[in-house]
């Protein structure tokens, strides 16, 4: 069971995660790619830090529950042709 203080640092950084993926979802509209690298960045040790309060392995359990899915989404595709830069 979590302490008061625990689920208070749960919530806030619950919040906060949620506003960098605004930011990670801004960024990538205006394809500001280092703001969004940064933003994805924090928003994985947000991720982390979250994990941590559950004592969860986060690296180990995406690798074990989510490998097939992983790769599915990695495989090569077609290219998007909205996702091909603005001349």
């Amino acid at each position: 069971m979590l302490t008061k203080m625990e689920c208070r640092n749960l919530q806030s950084t619950f919040i906060h995660l949620v506003r960098e993926i605004g930011d990670i979802a801004l960024a990538m509209e205006k394809r500001n790619t280092e703001h969004a690298k940064l933003k994805i960045t924090e928003a994985s040790a947000l991720l982390q830090y979250i994990a941590s309060i559950y004592d969860l392995d986060l690296d180990t359990k995406i690798q074990t529950l989510y490998l097939h899915k992983l790769q599915s989404v990695t495989d090569p595709v077609e290219k998007d042709s909205r996702c091909s830069k603005v001349e």
